[in-house]
C-alpha cells in the first residue's frame, strides 16, 4: 500500500510539475525562435549598412562613381550630350 501511495504521489507531483512549467517551456521556445529572427535581421542590416558606407565612400572620393551614379539614378548628362530612352 506504502509503494502504491508513493508512485500515486510521484505521478501527481509530475503531471503538476508539467503543466506547471510546460506554459514557461513554450514562452522559451517561442522568444529563442523570436531571437533567432532578429539575429538574422540584425546580420542583414550589418551587411546592409556595409554596402552603404561603401557606396557613400566611393560617392565622395570617386568623382567617375558619381557621374555614373547621377546618370543611372537622375538620368543626368552633360551638356552636350542627349539622352535617348527605349521601350
Amino acid at each position: 500500500m506504502r509503494f502504491v501511495m508513493t508512485v500515486f504521489l510521484l505521478t501527481a507531483a509530475a503531471v503538476i510539475g508539467i503543466i506547471v512549467l510546460e506554459p514557461v517551456s513554450s514562452d522559451y521556445r517561442r522568444q529563442s525562435a523570436d531571437e533567432k529572427l532578429l539575429k538574422q535581421k540584425l546580420a542583414r542590416l550589418r551587411d546592409e549598412n556595409t554596402e552603404l558606407k561603401k557606396e557613400i565612400y566611393r560617392m565622395k572620393n570617386d568623382p567617375f562613381y558619381l557621374e555614373k551614379y547621377a546618370r543611372d539614378a537622375f538620368g543626368l548628362a552633360r551638356s552636350n550630350e542627349y539622352i535617348y530612352k527605349f521601350d
